[in-house]
């Protein structure tokens, strides 16, 4: 994958590409399935290699979860081996306050934007659903990643007026199987089923 970072003077430098996960039983589902078809999207672009905090772990809810291609898919990255000489592009795939935690060793920490020359670079993937994020993921947000990649315009607002630097937050939207889902790929079935009853609550202004 070539990193295109639109910083001044940084030439596009082709990356392996780490994806660092939630992927468990007892993680955020939501974030897993997030994870999940991004590295399905990207596994054709790039070399992706999957890390997670638990294999054995990740690999069982894998099974139990996804269809058997996709899980299979996320399992063969989760054995690649990390090149050592290599650049790489690692995403923290977690919420901000996690970062610090999953960061590669010689990932370099701070905000600098002459992306490009090391060899690691680090960027966190992020999102929230509300209209502020936690004070307490302003700092890492802001000291351990050089970007942001958060999934609407909507984000990208929510976490600026938080705090985090606007010039490190871009948009990654989510992606999708359109094989598994499409809008338009309704079945028959589906198509002849009759409308919905009316609820019977009636909605009205109030104080």
């Amino acid at each position: 994958m070539t990193f295109a970072s639109g910083w001044a003077g940084a030439a596009p430098v082709r990356r392996t590409l780490l994806w660092n996960m939630e992927c468990g039983g007892d993680q955020v589902r939501g974030l897993t399935t997030e994870a999940v078809n991004h590295l399905a999207a990207l596994n054709p672009l790039a070399n992706v290699i999957a890390q997670t905090s638990n294999r054995r772990s990740c690999l069982s809810y894998l099974r139990s979860s996804f269809p058997a291609g996709l899980a299979g898919l996320v399992a063969r990255q989760l054995y690649k081996r990390i090149p050592k000489d290599e650049p790489l592009l690692q995403v923290l795939h977690r919420d901000p306050g996690r970062y610090a935690s999953f960061r590669h060793s010689e990932g370099r920490r701070g905000g600098g934007r002459d992306g490009g020359k090391e060899r690691v670079l680090v960027v966190g993937r992020s999102m929230y659903e509300t209209d502020g994020v936690p004070s307490g993921w302003v700092r890492p947000g802001r000291c351990q990643v050089r970007q942001v990649w958060v999934p609407s315009a909507f984000n990208v607002e929510t976490f600026r007026t938080s705090g985090f630097a606007a010039h490190s937050l871009r948009v990654l939207h989510e992606s999708f199987d359109p094989s598994l889902f499409h809008p338009l790929a309704a079945t028959a079935k589906e198509r002849m089923l009759p409308p919905c009853p009316a609820s019977g609550v009636h909605w009205r202004g109030g104080k």
